[in-house]
């Protein structure tokens, strides 16, 4: 891989939502420490140009409409005859997976531990466990459950490994494999371990090739070109350090459009994705449709719900906020990023009290620095409004000398200036 493949993978992998790259806020233009529009969550903080080729359309299911009854959904016989696996043991794979998109971690934890013993020579269980471990620290932007997700990864890898030295099912473990070694590239990116990262992004990207080769129709590979179409462009786009890859993010979007509806395993993670694509695209009104076909599908699933109120929130629909995000913390009381969305929403609202009390609560929490420093930075602009100036410098402070956010610094640059220039004291 070259240079330039390299870095712009490292875009792909860092443009995950929430990562520690893209949390430095940069403060509006009106003063507030708070960007009033989607910038907050876009990777490149700038509006894309129009995209110059619409999406094209997706074919849906018609040509496996003819099918007589069977006890499985059609995908699942579609996915089996690919792969050259029993239809039970995908539709059962497929359940597994349902489960944690239902956010049902109980019954998926138990579904996937019984998979491990069932099938002791099969990767899917260590697989989906990794995954169910993926998506709590996801809610959180955490890694509470680090271990557990190592021990997953390794016992998947290991079994993966042993079975490809077996002549058969090539394709199936070779997506596998790919998928865990992505997984584990973007949990380092989002760690700061970028040379880690890159090694097993370039290992997934080569691993998924193969599965090409052996099921060159499988339609789940078609998340990973459109991720890589559409990130990539955009990196390069806003990069003059790159190479021109040119503009291929509605390519991105039409591959991850034709995933979308004829997946057989990553369906409602391509949604996923593609709301965070129109995100980037500030196409709000696509944005807040793919999320809402997300929720009518998983009304409990946390990830799209945190995402949902964020685009509420960047439309101004803030009572619709507000109520997404309480659902979120009657569904997962111990959910710790509702309260920094909560207090968002309070700030715009000019309801500050609420907004100090919920960033007060979001402090009480054990946060890695980047967050804590983005907290208190948000924490010291409130008081700043509330013309507590000199409380609202020591929290710019602080967040400066936990995460060293250099907007902190120059809120208190201007402060040190508004000081001597007689305007403010404390």
């Amino acid at each position: 891989m070259n240079r330039a493949s390299i870095l712009a993978l490292l875009g792909l992998l860092a443009a995950v939502p929430h990562n520690a790259a893209a949390l430095e806020k940069k403060t509006s233009r009106r003063g507030d420490v708070e960007s009033e529009d989607v910038d907050e969550d876009s990777v490149t903080g700038k509006r894309p140009p129009p995209l110059t080729t619409p999406g094209v359309s997706v074919v849906g299911e018609q040509e496996v409409a003819a099918m007589a009854e069977r006890p499985y959904k059609n995908l699942t016989y579609i996915g089996a005859g690919m792969l050259g696996l029993e239809p039970a043991f995908v539709d059962d794979a497929r359940q597994g997976l349902e489960l944690i998109y239902q956010r049902n971690y109980k019954a998926a934890k138990e579904h996937f531990d019984r998979m491990t013993t069932q099938y002791p020579t099969q990767a899917v269980g260590p697989v989906g466990n990794g995954l169910l471990w993926q998506a709590l620290m996801l809610e959180n932007f955490d890694f509470k459950y680090e271990a557990q997700w190592q021990t997953s990864f390794k016992l998947a890898k290991d079994r993966l490994d042993a079975a490809l030295d077996v002549p058969g099912e090539e394709a199936w473990e070779y997506f596998l494999l790919g998928g865990v070694l992505g997984i584990e590239a973007i949990h380092a990116t989002r760690k700061g371990d970028f040379v880690p990262a890159l090694t097993r992004g370039y290992e997934a990207l080569r691993t998924l090739g193969k599965t090409r080769d052996a099921a060159p129709d499988f339609p789940d590979l078609l998340l990973g070109d459109g991720l890589y179409s559409y990130w990539r462009s955009v990196v390069t786009l806003n990069s003059s350090l790159l190479p021109d890859f040119g503009d291929k993010r509605a390519e991105g979007i039409a591959q991850m459009q034709k995933a979308e509806v004829e997946s057989i395993f990553v369906g409602p993670p391509t949604t996923l994705a593609l709301t965070f694509t129109f995100i980037e695209e500030r196409d709000l009104k696509r944005a807040l449709g793919s999320a809402l076909q997300s929720r009518r599908a998983y009304p409990d699933n946390v990830i799209n719900n945190l995402v949902t109120a964020r685009i509420y929130t960047y439309m101004r629909h803030y009572d619709k906020a507000e109520e997404v995000l309480k659902e979120i913390l009657e569904d997962a009381p111990t959910n710790e990023r509702s309260h920094f969305y909560l207090s968002s929403v309070y700030s715009r609202t000019r309801r500050l009290d609420e907004a100090i009390a919920e960033m007060d609560r979001y402090l009480s929490f054990d946060l890695m620095p980047t967050y804590r420093g983005q907290a208190l930075y948000r924490q010291g602009g409130y008081w700043y409004r509330k013309k507590d100036y000199a409380k609202a410098y020591a929290l710019f402070q602080q967040s400066y000398d936990v995460a060293k956010q250099k907007s902190a610094k120059r809120r208190l640059e201007a402060m040190e200036k508004l000081r001597k220039e007689g305007k403010i004291s404390f």
